[in-house]
């Protein structure tokens, strides 16, 4: 299980660097766009895209202080097994992964499963180490989100908006199978600071007015270098949480 968060974590210092990146990639235009390249996006939509590389770390800010109440709520289909790809001929092993959680301004209350590991915490804020190692947990689960995330920014598309459990929220829309252009660059460019993400395709709604990620459906392709080659979903949602009547 270390041996698991550790490897995410990895990831996760990749990814911030290729946010760094991105941040001035989707300004730029291509210089003769071809006949199959998508339409281009206006600025307006290129700013909104811009949110998508700091959507999941807005997120994560918000578990980390919270200055509302709230609940998480994570589900997804992981690679489970923490000797790939470490350890010569190890394969993925696909199994389920979950999270609820509730948070408030004064204590986090979580409930973690990866395969037939249950993990279940309840703290109130600066309790330690209660409140160390719930937040080992939330930035497990969202470690494979952010990879994703900051692979699909390049390649994403405003596809409207609507709301979140009644939070007004913009839509993307992303693929990056289908990138083109300078779309294709700024996916490659990501591509080549992750280990072994190669695609990410999905949804994902962001709040208009704090620019957090509030809800998330995402199909991660994953190839080893000379090894298997497998497939990751994650979804999840923020929901307000109602009040409790005296």
């Amino acid at each position: 299980m270390t041996e698991n968060l550790a490897h995410r974590y990895s990831l996760l210092a990749s990814v911030l660097l290729a946010v760094f990146l991105l941040g001035g990639c989707k300004s730029q235009q291509p210089a003769s766009p071809s006949p199959a390249e998508k339409k281009p996006i206006a600025a307006q939509e290129q700013e909104k895209i811009k949110t998508l590389t700091r959507c999941v770390q807005l997120l994560a800010d918000s578990m980390k202080d919270p200055q509302q109440a709230f609940h998480f709520s994570f589900r997804g289909q992981e690679n489970l097994n923490p000797k790939f790809p470490k350890e010569k001929g190890a394969r993925p092993d696909i199994g389920p992964v979950e999270l609820q959680a509730d948070f408030t301004p004064e204590a986090v209350s979580l409930v973690s499963k990866r395969g037939k590991l249950r993990t279940e915490r309840k703290v109130r804020k600066g309790e330690e180490p209660g409140w160390s190692l719930s937040r080992l947990d939330l930035l497990s689960t969202l470690a494979s989100t952010s990879s994703a995330m900051a692979l699909a920014s390049s390649a994403a598309r405003p596809a409207g908006n609507g709301t979140v459990a009644g939070v007004p929220a913009d839509e993307f829309e992303f693929d990056t199978r289908t990138a083109a252009g300078a779309e294709a660059v700024g996916v490659e460019m990501t591509r080549s600071m992750l280990t072994n993400l190669k695609n990410a395709k999905g949804s994902a709604w962001v709040e208009k007015d704090t620019g957090r990620l509030l809800k998330f459906s995402i199909d991660a392709y994953y190839a080893e270098k000379g090894g298997p080659t497998w497939q990751e979903h994650y979804e999840g949602e923020v929901l307000p949480m109602v009040p409790r009547q005296p």
